[in-house]
């Protein structure tokens, strides 16, 4: 959030961190409604949903 202060677009602090500019603007709102608190770890039930079932079964055998 220090970049956005300083002035930088989400365009360079997606550079600079090496994400989005999806994901900057989402770190953004999440701040303005909640704080440092907002910018904590959060469930990301979303990410296995994208994976396909004999993905994950590979995945979680060679952990």
């Amino acid at each position: 959030m220090a970049h956005l202060k300083e002035g930088k677009s989400f365009t360079e602090v997606a550079a600079a961190l090496r994400t989005t500019c999806h994901t900057v603007a989402r770190w953004e709102r999440w701040f303005e409604r909640d704080g440092l608190k907002g910018l904590g770890s959060k469930p990301r039930y979303w990410c296995n949903q994208r994976l396909s079932r004999d993905y994950r079964a590979f995945k979680d055998a060679h952990r």
